[in-house]
Protein backbone atom coordinates (compact mmCIF):
# COMPACT_ATOMS: atom_id res chain seq x y z
CA UNK A 1 0.00 0.00 0.00
CA UNK A 2 1.81 3.03 -1.13
CA UNK A 3 1.99 6.15 1.67
CA UNK A 4 -0.62 8.45 -0.21
CA UNK A 5 -3.44 5.68 0.29
CA UNK A 6 -2.53 4.69 3.75
CA UNK A 7 -3.20 8.37 5.16
CA UNK A 8 -6.10 8.16 2.87
CA UNK A 9 -7.00 4.69 4.89
CA UNK A 10 -6.15 5.97 8.44
CA UNK A 11 -8.32 9.33 8.42
CA UNK A 12 -10.74 7.50 6.78
CA UNK A 13 -10.68 5.46 10.38
CA UNK A 14 -10.37 8.11 12.18
CA UNK A 15 -13.39 9.80 10.88
CA UNK A 16 -15.48 6.08 11.53
CA UNK A 17 -14.66 5.98 15.03
CA UNK A 18 -14.77 9.81 15.50
CA UNK A 19 -18.26 10.06 14.48
CA UNK A 20 -19.84 6.54 13.73
CA UNK A 21 -20.01 7.20 9.92
CA UNK A 22 -18.13 7.33 7.02
CA UNK A 23 -17.35 10.44 5.25
CA UNK A 24 -15.57 10.02 2.12
CA UNK A 25 -13.16 12.22 0.67
CA UNK A 26 -12.93 12.02 -3.46
CA UNK A 27 -9.51 10.92 -4.85
CA UNK A 28 -8.33 13.48 -7.22
CA UNK A 29 -7.94 11.66 -10.66
CA UNK A 30 -7.59 12.98 -14.15
CA UNK A 31 -10.52 13.31 -16.90
CA UNK A 32 -13.85 12.16 -15.73
CA UNK A 33 -14.48 9.66 -13.11
CA UNK A 34 -16.12 6.18 -13.28
CA UNK A 35 -19.69 6.22 -12.70
CA UNK A 36 -21.10 2.83 -10.55
CA UNK A 37 -23.47 1.89 -8.61
CA UNK A 38 -22.32 -0.29 -5.87
CA UNK A 39 -24.69 -2.24 -3.16
CA UNK A 40 -23.77 -4.35 -0.52
CA UNK A 41 -25.75 -6.87 0.82
CA UNK A 42 -24.51 -9.18 4.49
CA UNK A 43 -25.78 -12.24 5.59
CA UNK A 44 -24.44 -13.98 8.96
CA UNK A 45 -24.63 -17.47 10.36
CA UNK A 46 -25.56 -18.69 12.80
CA UNK A 47 -28.47 -16.71 14.07
CA UNK A 48 -28.44 -16.14 17.11
CA UNK A 49 -25.11 -16.33 17.80
CA UNK A 50 -23.35 -18.55 20.62
CA UNK A 51 -20.72 -16.93 22.59
CA UNK A 52 -17.42 -18.19 22.56
CA UNK A 53 -18.89 -20.42 18.93
CA UNK A 54 -17.67 -19.87 15.56
CA UNK A 55 -19.78 -17.66 12.88
CA UNK A 56 -19.77 -17.11 8.92
CA UNK A 57 -20.18 -13.66 7.34
CA UNK A 58 -20.75 -13.79 3.97
CA UNK A 59 -20.41 -9.94 2.12
CA UNK A 60 -22.22 -9.29 -1.25
CA UNK A 61 -20.96 -6.20 -3.24
CA UNK A 62 -22.78 -5.98 -7.09
CA UNK A 63 -22.14 -3.26 -9.45
CA UNK A 64 -25.03 -1.95 -11.44
CA UNK A 65 -22.72 -0.07 -13.81
CA UNK A 66 -22.41 1.72 -15.80
CA UNK A 67 -18.73 1.51 -15.67
CA UNK A 68 -16.27 -0.74 -13.74
CA UNK A 69 -15.98 -0.03 -10.26
CA UNK A 70 -12.58 -0.19 -8.91
CA UNK A 71 -10.76 -0.26 -12.17
CA UNK A 72 -8.95 2.79 -12.38
CA UNK A 73 -5.45 2.32 -10.36
CA UNK A 74 -4.14 -0.76 -11.81
CA UNK A 75 -2.75 -3.76 -9.19
CA UNK A 76 -4.48 -1.66 -6.59
CA UNK A 77 -7.77 -2.74 -4.66
CA UNK A 78 -9.96 0.61 -4.44
CA UNK A 79 -12.96 -1.16 -3.39
CA UNK A 80 -13.01 -1.43 0.01
CA UNK A 81 -15.60 -2.12 2.62
CA UNK A 82 -15.11 -1.11 6.51
CA UNK A 83 -16.52 -2.60 9.28
CA UNK A 84 -17.82 -0.22 12.27
CA UNK A 85 -15.05 0.43 14.52
CA UNK A 86 -14.91 -0.36 17.78
CA UNK A 87 -13.13 0.94 21.02
CA UNK A 88 -10.36 -1.31 22.60
CA UNK A 89 -9.22 0.99 25.11
CA UNK A 90 -10.89 -1.13 27.96
CA UNK A 91 -12.42 -4.13 26.50
CA UNK A 92 -11.89 -6.60 23.21
CA UNK A 93 -14.22 -6.23 20.11
CA UNK A 94 -16.65 -8.70 20.39
CA UNK A 95 -15.33 -11.24 18.50
CA UNK A 96 -12.29 -11.81 16.18
CA UNK A 97 -11.38 -13.02 12.38
CA UNK A 98 -8.79 -15.89 13.22
CA UNK A 99 -8.03 -16.56 9.47
CA UNK A 100 -8.31 -14.80 5.51
CA UNK A 101 -11.58 -14.97 3.68
CA UNK A 102 -12.75 -16.07 0.40
CA UNK A 103 -12.83 -13.64 -2.47
CA UNK A 104 -11.61 -10.65 -0.65
CA UNK A 105 -8.33 -9.58 1.34
CA UNK A 106 -8.66 -8.52 5.38
CA UNK A 107 -6.81 -6.43 7.20
CA UNK A 108 -7.12 -5.34 10.57
CA UNK A 109 -6.37 -1.78 11.16
CA UNK A 110 -5.50 -0.66 15.42
CA UNK A 111 -5.40 3.20 15.09
CA UNK A 112 -3.57 5.52 17.06
CA UNK A 113 -4.55 7.25 20.02
CA UNK A 114 -7.72 9.76 19.17
CA UNK A 115 -8.34 13.12 19.75
CA UNK A 116 -9.79 11.63 23.91
CA UNK A 117 -7.11 9.00 24.04
CA UNK A 118 -8.95 6.02 23.29
CA UNK A 119 -7.41 3.21 20.74
CA UNK A 120 -10.08 1.57 18.18
CA UNK A 121 -10.02 -1.35 15.58
CA UNK A 122 -11.23 -1.62 12.08
CA UNK A 123 -11.73 -4.05 10.09
CA UNK A 124 -11.09 -3.79 6.41
CA UNK A 125 -12.19 -5.85 3.60
CA UNK A 126 -10.52 -5.14 -0.19
CA UNK A 127 -12.28 -6.34 -3.28
CA UNK A 128 -10.93 -6.98 -6.66
CA UNK A 129 -12.30 -4.39 -9.53
CA UNK A 130 -16.27 -5.46 -10.06
CA UNK A 131 -17.73 -4.93 -13.54
CA UNK A 132 -20.71 -3.78 -14.81
CA UNK A 133 -23.65 -5.87 -14.12
CA UNK A 134 -21.46 -8.02 -12.02
CA UNK A 135 -20.99 -8.83 -8.59
CA UNK A 136 -18.20 -9.98 -6.15
CA UNK A 137 -18.70 -12.28 -2.43
CA UNK A 138 -16.40 -12.75 0.18
CA UNK A 139 -16.84 -14.99 2.79
CA UNK A 140 -15.43 -15.28 6.29
CA UNK A 141 -15.14 -16.50 9.18
CA UNK A 142 -15.20 -14.92 12.94
CA UNK A 143 -14.62 -15.94 16.58
CA UNK A 144 -17.08 -14.58 19.26
CA UNK A 145 -15.53 -14.08 22.33
CA UNK A 146 -17.06 -15.91 25.79
CA UNK A 147 -17.91 -13.20 26.93
CA UNK A 148 -19.77 -11.61 24.50
CA UNK A 149 -23.65 -12.70 25.55
CA UNK A 150 -25.51 -9.38 24.70
CA UNK A 151 -26.72 -8.56 21.23
CA UNK A 152 -24.66 -5.79 19.70
CA UNK A 153 -25.03 -3.68 16.92
CA UNK A 154 -22.40 -3.12 13.97
CA UNK A 155 -22.43 -2.62 9.73
CA UNK A 156 -20.51 -2.91 6.69
CA UNK A 157 -20.51 0.18 4.27
CA UNK A 158 -18.83 -0.33 0.79
CA UNK A 159 -16.67 2.62 -1.13
CA UNK A 160 -14.99 2.60 -4.09
CA UNK A 161 -12.66 5.62 -3.62
CA UNK A 162 -11.79 6.60 -6.82
CA UNK A 163 -15.42 6.54 -8.63
CA UNK A 164 -18.26 8.00 -8.24
CA UNK A 165 -20.91 6.31 -6.66
CA UNK A 166 -24.46 7.19 -8.49
CA UNK A 167 -26.64 6.04 -5.42
CA UNK A 168 -25.01 5.80 -2.16
CA UNK A 169 -28.18 4.66 -0.06
CA UNK A 170 -27.61 1.45 -0.89
CA UNK A 171 -23.92 1.04 0.26
CA UNK A 172 -24.27 0.49 3.85
CA UNK A 173 -26.07 -2.52 5.56
CA UNK A 174 -26.89 -1.94 9.28
CA UNK A 175 -27.02 -5.14 11.04
CA UNK A 176 -27.43 -6.12 15.25
CA UNK A 177 -25.94 -9.65 15.98
CA UNK A 178 -28.09 -11.38 18.05
CA UNK A 179 -27.20 -13.33 21.59
CA UNK A 180 -29.41 -16.26 22.58
CA UNK A 181 -31.79 -16.10 25.42
CA UNK A 182 -30.72 -16.69 28.79
CA UNK A 183 -31.36 -20.36 29.32
CA UNK A 184 -33.41 -21.49 32.28
CA UNK A 185 -30.79 -24.39 34.38
CA UNK A 186 -31.55 -28.00 34.45
CA UNK A 187 -33.57 -28.46 37.66
CA UNK A 188 -31.34 -31.51 39.58
CA UNK A 189 -34.07 -34.37 41.38
CA UNK A 190 -32.36 -33.01 44.66
CA UNK A 191 -33.50 -29.85 43.79
CA UNK A 192 -37.18 -30.57 42.80
CA UNK A 193 -37.50 -32.59 46.26
CA UNK A 194 -35.99 -29.72 47.84
CA UNK A 195 -38.62 -27.66 46.57
CA UNK A 196 -41.57 -30.06 46.75
CA UNK A 197 -40.46 -30.09 50.66
CA UNK A 198 -40.99 -26.53 50.79
CA UNK A 199 -44.25 -26.44 49.24
CA UNK A 200 -45.83 -29.02 51.60
CA UNK A 201 -44.36 -27.17 54.57
CA UNK A 202 -45.95 -23.69 53.10
CA UNK A 203 -49.08 -25.66 53.00
CA UNK A 204 -49.48 -27.33 55.91
CA UNK A 205 -48.40 -23.43 57.85
CA UNK A 206 -50.89 -21.76 55.95
CA UNK A 207 -53.77 -24.53 57.05
CA UNK A 208 -52.11 -24.29 60.60
CA UNK A 209 -52.68 -20.16 60.80
CA UNK A 210 -55.44 -18.98 63.07
CA UNK A 211 -57.79 -17.00 61.58
CA UNK A 212 -58.17 -13.39 61.48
Amino acid sequence: MSTAMSVVRDRLITILLASNALALPAAATAGTRPQVDLSLEVTTTPVPFMPGGHGTVTMTIHNAGPDTAGATIPNFDTIVVFEKGFIITTQPPPFTIPVQGVGCIIDTAVTEPLPNGDIGLVYIFYFDPIAAGESRVCTYGINFFPFTRDSFATYWHVTSSNDDDTDPSNDRVDYVFQAPPDSIPALSWQWLIALGAGLLALAGFMRERPAI
